[in-house]
């Protein structure tokens, strides 16, 4: 294996030439087997502006690049037109490296996937990358997960969304952007037709946030997949106007809600739901204090769908009976149904 020395914050030796030819010879697209610090970024960008450079894809997840580091990269992406995928997932760029980040994006028209997950770019890098978006039109995935960037971050996302057309998967989760961040997402997912997976996880959405979004999937045409695992403040309200949109919405195939708190009449509004939705996929309802009156509606729903393939109701309080009625629910159809998950419902499925 390949010894990339001087690149890392734990190895003082300085043979960098061996990281240089592998970027620059596209042979590296799988992750630096170590930290890369700022020293590690720069030899990276050189090897990316190098005449010969092949690289498509680079990770540089889970190291220890800051501002010099984000400001080499920065230079390279405005000169690299090959490059389409870019890590920098649980780095410290901050706030400052995000904003010369977004600053490539608005020259780099390659790039289709940026990662910035855990990078503390807060607020301020938030609104950056914001800007970057408004004249960049080749970022499709983009990765803001768990970088505190609230509720002004969100709505500076959301406004850009109004006129981007480009970027279709969006992870926005663990980020503190409460109901009003939430709200403006939601605002935009009703006009956006190209966004294909949202996730807001762990978000504290509040009830409000679950309502507007509920409102959205009424109205949006394209989103497949929607995360909104953890936000266990969303109350029965936001659950019914989740599920009541699933009754005319057509798209989506992918729901995550583990941890939510549904309750009764959220649980009953999805069976109502499943019974007339016939797209949905996938729905995940781990966790969320659904007891038998709930168990079994959902159970008899599932005769009728004829569609979902992966069902999740593990850690709640359903019942022994009504955890036995699911298997012959789900018996009428082996054709169709994949996955059935019940633990934790004081039964040993």
């Amino acid at each position: 294996m390949t010894d990339f020395f001087g690149l890392y914050d734990d190895d003082e030796s300085n043979n960098n030439m061996d990281i240089f030819e592998l970027v620059r010879d596209g042979r590296y697209n799988i992750g630096l087997p170590g930290k890369v610090n700022d020293e590690g970024a720069e030899q990276v960008a050189n090897a990316l502006i190098d005449p010969l450079t092949k690289a498509r894809e680079l990770n540089l997840c889970g190291g220890r690049i800051q501002l010099s580091g984000a400001l080499a990269l920065s230079k390279a992406l405005i000169l690299n037109q090959i490059l389409k995928h870019l890590s920098l997932s649980m780095n410290q760029i901050g706030e400052e490296g995000a904003a010369v980040i977004a600053k490539a994006l608005e020259t780099n028209q390659t790039l289709t996937h940026l990662d910035l997950d855990h990078n503390e770019i807060g607020c301020t890098g938030a609104i950056a990358i914001a800007k970057g978006l408004e004249g960049n039109h080749t970022i499709q995935h983009l990765n803001l997960h768990g970088n505190r960037i609230g509720s002004d971050g969100a709505s500076a996302i959301a406004k850009v969304l109004v006129t981007n057309q480009t970027v279709h998967h969006l992870y926005l989760g663990c980020n503190n952007i409460g109901p009003e961040g939430t709200v403006a997402i939601a605002s935009v997912l009703e006009t956006n037709q190209t966004m294909l997976l949202l996730c807001i996880t762990s978000n504290g959405i509040g009830m409000e946030g679950a309502v507007a979004m509920g409102k959205a999937l009424e109205k949006n045409l394209t989103l497949q997949c929607l995360h909104m695992n953890d936000n266990d403040n969303i109350g029965t309200e936001g659950a019914v106007a989740i599920a009541r949109a699933l009754e005319t919405n057509h798209t989506l195939q992918e729901l995550e809600l583990y941890s939510n708190k549904i309750e009764n009449k959220g649980d009953t509004a999805f069976a109502t739901a499943l019974e007339k939705n016939q797209t949905l996929l996938h729905l995940n309802l781990y966790e969320n204090d659904i007891e038998q009156e709930g168990g079994m509606a959902i159970a008899n729903a599932l005769k009728v769908n004829q569609a979902l393939k992966y069902l999740n109701l593990e850690e709640n309080n359903i019942g022994d009976d009504v955890v036995e009625a699911f298997p012959k629910a789900v018996d009428m159809k082996p054709e169709l149904f994949r996955q059935l998950c019940l633990p934790g419902n004081n039964h040993g499925l």
